[in-house]
């Protein structure tokens, strides 16, 4: 089978590929709390911030305990330790899907505000990594979700017109990321926003599963 060489195919990681999120948020607060013992009852369900990278979460909460660069450092380095020996599920028709879409396009990347290394091992475990021929995380860039640079930088990566690149996402942020590098997005509830939520983000289609996703669709969409 012939492989479109003139588009690329993203996926959002957390949320969309695995069901990671809430496990994560409470791997990454149950560490502030036993090694910076600072509160965090009032930020463990405010969904907003689970979208958010530890770094973004570490500047932002806590700006009254002045924390300096040793001590996040610290938090981050257990919480991600415990987040890669965590044991995250595949999100249903996950495989299936990416499978699919890797059959008629040559070109895939999986873009996610998390560190390089926790990508590649998160796809390994789950039997993914082959499929994709680039992996954005946040290790080199300056800006992450929402902001468009982390889907601008993959977009250049390989080459092409961002109006032929299309993502896979089921964050508010991650949309927006995605619409403002000039991608086409589609929206998937099976992360912790609603499908009104992504259609306000701009999404161009949303889904209530990936096993909805088809290449018929995708290919209408990138025109």
């Amino acid at each position: 089978m012939n492989q479109s060489k003139d588009h690329l195919i993203c996926f959002d990681l957390d949320g969309v590929l695995i069901s990671s999120m809430a496990i994560a948020n409470k791997l990454f607060y149950d560490t502030v709390e036993e090694i910076l013992n600072l509160p965090t009852e009032e930020f463990r369900q405010q969904k907003q911030l689970m979208a958010l990278s530890g770094e973004e979460r570490m500047a932002t909460l806590w700006p009254e305990a002045k924390l300096t660069q040793a001590q996040q450092n610290e938090v981050l380095q257990v919480y991600r330790e415990r987040k890669m020996s965590a044991g995250i599920p595949l999100l249903p028709h996950a495989k299936e899907t990416v499978s699919l879409m890797a059959e008629h396009f040559e070109f895939m990347a999986c873009v996610s505000n998390n560190p390089d290394s926790i990508i590649e091992q998160t796809l390994a475990e789950a039997g993914l990594l082959h499929y994709f021929s680039k992996l954005t995380g946040i290790d080199h860039l300056q800006f992450s979700k929402p902001h468009p640079e982390i889907y601008a930088s993959t977009v250049d990566y390989f080459g092409l017109d961002s109006k032929n690149c299309l993502t896979f996402e089921d964050s508010t942020p991650g949309i927006s990321s995605a619409k403002g590098a000039g991608m086409r997005v589609i929206g998937v509830t099976t992360g912790l926003e609603s499908k009104e939520d992504l259609e306000k983000a701009g999404a161009d289609v949303i889904l209530e599963s990936l096993s909805e996703a088809s290449v018929d669709m995708v290919n209408e969409l990138l025109g």
